[in-house]
């Protein structure tokens, strides 16, 4: 007799075949074992699952740094910026120089085998999509660029590259079409143009490599060669990828059948509350060109459907051969980030993945598969940091005017801020006489200082931001409204959630518009561009014509919503050494009252 163990949102199960009864002495070995392993497979909380992140990254700094050139390093490289490791440093300067000796007069060549030529030239392109010096990313991700436009073939595929094939005799391989397509989305990001075409032909040849029974092959073509979940989450993936450039209003519905069909772009009248202009982070960023194809929307609408369908029972209990969570679970995670999909059919795929993944690190921090210790442990860490969810950008922020000042609302991600930055070269006040001239600043000067300190604060360095913390602090006590939300959005660009607490209050200033700054910075240092869907005006919903009090009564609305929400969120995910203490009473009063 054999018994099956299964493993359902945190908890193992155990299932006897159908037709055969288990022994009275089998029920009771089963369950002493359950209890044994019971505090082994409880659900990985915030912190355990930030700790399996600190312990990754050391481990996989480790293993990048004793690993040779080529894509899995870059891979590692790139697993290690988005979970914390500063631009500008050693793996950064390294991965740089091996990409740029991949150039020789402007041609870009992967230098390794064939069948690992698009992957490496997929991750060349998406770490250097992650810089933060524009003219550096233009000048190594052009030719990246060309090299992968030409190496998709005419049915819209990847493959592996010429004499790496031979005798595979395939059409188009899933996985490496994967990666072809991310490499061209990071290209897209970096503004390098990508025709219509490119993205149309890839749906194309995903639509048609769906089996009768909704999954995907790694081979579809001539004849199907494992048929997998992984394969299946890959193409639903690549096509969201190709819908973001040709139908963007289309991206979050294609699995629920409800894709709208794509229109010519209008102009939307700026919305007015009264204190919040956004100075772009983003200078000068082309939009993207909406392309007029009701086919191509409807053909990827029809294909995702079905492949999703196939796929749920798979994504809410998930079995894996090969030993390729890793694999998995970062293609899942891109899925659910480009369909904006916070659970599937009531199942949370972060919980789920993070519960799954958490107990197999090793001691040293890293993870090992079939693939290696460097590609497991940085395929994990891409997925535990969400990290295509801090690189979307499925619209830019909206812009929206409250009072005269100039300011970043903040509810794009900084990790998307890709665009060239201010010109370096203009002269700027140091950052600490700018903070003491806004605390002095009448109504006349408020606005030309704002914008010279939102420029210093995206120019300057961050440890220098950090440094003026007190100074900063002392300003959200200013009588002036303006000047207050100009310190909350300052706390923001910090990134130190040490300083949530300062921005949790905030949401109870009876300034409306800095309430809103508070919400947007904390979006910002948790990385949650639409935490608790919030609108971004409170007075969003309100109909035009509507009396004084209608419009008082959406503000009010809002702000208790707002500070109930991170209200929560601040008392669950606070340090230790801030418990108990007066912020805590005064929090805890304040929701008991706004409840």
């Amino acid at each position: 007799m054999v018994v099956h163990l299964h493993r359902r949102r945190g908890r193992l199960t155990f299932r006897v075949p159908s037709g055969e009864r288990a022994p009275f002495s089998l029920l009771l070995s089963v369950l002493l074992f359950l209890s044994l392993l019971a505090t082994t497979v409880r659900a990985a909380d915030p912190a355990k699952i930030e700790r399996a992140i600190q312990q990754g990254r050391m481990g996989l700094k480790g293993l990048w740094a004793g690993a040779g050139p080529g894509g899995r390093r870059t891979l590692a490289a790139m697993a290690l910026l988005k979970s914390g490791e500063p631009h500008g440093g050693e793996v950064e300067k390294k991965e740089i120089e091996s990409i740029r000796g991949k150039i020789k007069d402007g041609v870009y060549s992967p230098s390794t085998t064939s069948h690992e030529a698009i992957y490496t030239a997929g991750v060349d392109a998406m770490f250097v999509a992650e810089l933060e010096d524009h003219d550096q990313r233009k000048e190594l991700i052009e030719p990246i660029a060309k090299y992968l436009l030409a190496a998709q073939r005419e049915n819209g595929s990847f493959d592996y590259m010429e004499g790496a094939a031979e005798g595979r005799n395939t059409n188009g391989d899933t996985s490496v079409t994967q990666y072809g397509c991310l490499g061209l989305w990071a290209a897209a990001r970096c503004e390098v143009e990508i025709e219509p075409g490119v993205w149309q032909k890839l749906i194309g040849w995903h639509a048609a490599t769906v089996r009768p029974d909704g999954m995907v092959a790694y081979t579809p073509f001539p004849a199907p060669i494992s048929v997998s979940p992984q394969m299946s989450v890959n193409s639903l993936a690549s096509m969201h990828i190709a819908i973001l450039f040709l139908n963007p209003p289309a991206v979050t519905k294609l699995l629920s059948g409800t894709a709208p069909p794509p229109r010519p772009e209008v102009p939307k009248e700026t919305k007015r509350y009264g204190f919040l202009e956004p100075v772009p982070l983003e200078v000068a960023k082309k939009k993207r060109p909406v392309v007029a194809t009701r086919s191509g929307t409807d053909l990827a609408s029809q294909a995702c459907q079905k492949v999703f369908q196939a796929l749920l029972p798979k994504i809410k209990q998930p079995q894996f051969t090969g030993n390729s969570v890793g694999y998995y679970l970062y293609s899942l995670e891109r899925m659910a980030a480009l369909s904006n999909r916070k659970d599937f059919d009531g199942y949370d795929w972060y919980q789920g993945g993070a519960d799954l993944v958490i107990p197999l690190q090793g001691p040293s921090g890293i993870w090992s598969g079939q693939y290696g210790d460097i590609v497991e442990t940085s395929f994990v860490m891409l997925f535990l940091v969400r990290a295509t969810a801090k690189t979307l950008d499925l619209a830019p922020p909206e812009e929206v005017r409250i009072g005269g000042g100039l300011l970043a609302g903040g509810r794009g991600l900084p990790d998307n801020l890709k665009a060239p930055p201010p010109d370096p070269k203009k002269r700027t006040s140091p950052l600490g006489d700018l903070l003491s001239t806004l605390e002095k600043a009448d109504l006349k000067t408020v606005e030309e200082t704002q914008t010279e300190l939102v420029e210093q604060i995206q120019l300057g360095d961050r440890k220098e931001l950090i440094g003026k913390t007190d100074q900063i602090l002392k300003l959200l006590t200013h009588p002036d409204g303006e000047v207050r939300r100009t310190a909350v959005w300052a706390l923001g660009r910090t990134n130190d959630l040490l300083l949530a607490r300062h921005l949790v209050r905030a949401l109870d200033d009876k300034d409306p518009g800095v309430a809103v700054e508070a919400h947007n910075a904390l979006c910002w240092i948790t990385r949650n561009p639409t935490a608790f869907d919030l609108p971004q005006d409170p007075q969003e919903e309100v109909p035009e014509g509507a009396p004084a009090e209608a419009r008082t009564a959406a503000v009010l609305s809002w702000k208790r919503r707002a500070l109930l929400a991170w209200g929560e969120w601040y008392l669950a995910h606070r340090p230790f050494k801030e418990r108990g203490d007066a912020f805590e009473t005064w929090l805890r009063e304040r929701i008991r009252q706004l409840r």
